[in-house]
């Protein structure tokens, strides 16, 4: 596997831009056999915000079980990022999550400057946490991630290639591999043939 550091921006393309307004929706489905099963419902959006005088996207997720298999499994998920319009680095994120009855709630707070993230998280049973840990370079949170990768040029990879950043989850600091398996077509619910670009990790 070939790697790249992310210090070089091998793989961002310059020349694009992520809309400054979208609207997402997603409906999730688990598949039983050849039936689909609706099981959730997923909406993304993004707009643009002025934080201390610098513009930046503002990111937002929801998600959540549908109520009917609510007895089964039920999930009720918010993430809020705000990130750099130019470089996407991250200001603050925010996540509260709903998971069978346990709930989670994390904030980060971004210094690029000094290179720290300061961070706040409860949940369930558990006493609030606050601390501050150290971080040098780029780093993405769970949902900037998920755009950070759509201003990839994936002209310039192939198949195998793995690129690692910086990446914060659940208060933990670590450089995530990201591997580009390609490009391949997908067929949705409806029969539809959707083009897509595959991803795993390490």
């Amino acid at each position: 596997l070939l790697t790249f550091p992310l210090k070089s921006q091998t793989v961002v393309d310059s020349s694009f831009k992520l809309p400054a307004s979208e609207k997402l929706h997603y409906d999730v489905y688990y598949k039983l056999g050849a039936i689909w099963i609706k099981t959730g419902l997923a909406n993304f959006s993004t707009d643009t915000i002025t934080v201390d005088s610098v513009k930046a996207y503002r990111f937002i997720a929801k998600g959540y079980s549908m109520e009917k298999y609510g007895w089964i499994f039920n999930l009720e998920d918010y993430y809020r990022s705000v990130a750099h319009y130019k470089t996407l680095y991250p200001i603050r994120f925010e996540k509260e999550n709903t998971e069978q009855g346990v709930w989670v709630h994390t904030i980060y707070n971004f210094n690029k400057s000094g290179g720290e993230v300061g961070m706040y998280m409860e949940s369930t049973g558990n006493e609030p946490v606050n601390r501050t840990v150290n971080s040098e370079g780029f780093i993405a949170d769970a949902l900037s991630a998920l755009y950070y990768l759509r201003t990839w040029d994936y002209n310039h990879l192939r198949a195998g290639d793995t690129v690692k950043f910086n990446t914060i989850l659940d208060g933990k600091i670590f450089k995530q591999p990201v591997v580009y398996l390609g490009k391949d077509t997908l067929i949705s619910v409806n029969h539809k043939r959707v083009p897509m670009i595959k991803f795993g990790a390490i």
